[in-house]
């Protein structure tokens, strides 16, 4: 066994780095992909959950202020701020961000729009439509190895939730 060794501690040919070289780019791009393509999902999980609660706040917003009349401007930009931060009452820093570029409202959309009734029981049993608020933003994805020159892929990421609008 020490003489194997020592044969390869004494062996010049550099075959192995040659080798290693060739392979090396391959392995690299492989492994840095793979990281990338998680963190893009990742990010649109993120996305996601933010549509999906920003769905759930304006649900549960006043009928009179998100109903099939329109929306209220200042409640329409609390259901955009309540999407993107955290928290409904938090401060727009980047720690309370969900995704910590994503600094802006203009690419939240809230929409509502009424079906009619047929049917339903409960809550909208008096009503001829029923109010359903959709909530959907599109973010631009900034590549995690941006600092590598990776920062503009073009990419972005979307999605939207729906629910009923059911009031306080």
């Amino acid at each position: 066994m020490t003489m194997r060794r020592a044969s390869l501690l004494s062996d010049t040919s550099a075959q192995a780095a040659a080798e290693m070289m060739l392979v090396l780019p391959m392995l690299l791009a492989l492994m840095f992909g793979a990281g990338e393509v998680g963190y893009y999902f990742y990010q649109e999980h993120v996305l996601v959950d933010a549509v999906r609660d920003g769905a759930r706040f304006a649900a549960r917003q006043p009928p009179e202020e998100v109903s099939c009349a329109g929306i209220d401007s200042d409640t329409e930009t609390s259901i955009k701020t309540a999407t993107r931060l955290i928290s409904p009452g938090a401060l727009d820093t980047a720690e309370n961000r969900r995704i910590t570029y994503w600094d802006s409202n203009d690419s939240v959309t809230v929409t509502v729009s009424c079906p009619d009734n047929d049917g339903f029981e409960g809550l909208y049993v008096n009503m001829t439509e029923v109010p359903r608020v959709r909530v959907s933003a599109e973010v631009d994805y900034q590549s995690l190895f941006s600092f590598l020159g990776l920062g503009d892929l073009a990419l972005s990421i979307e999605a939207a939730s729906e629910a009923a609008v059911v009031g306080a």
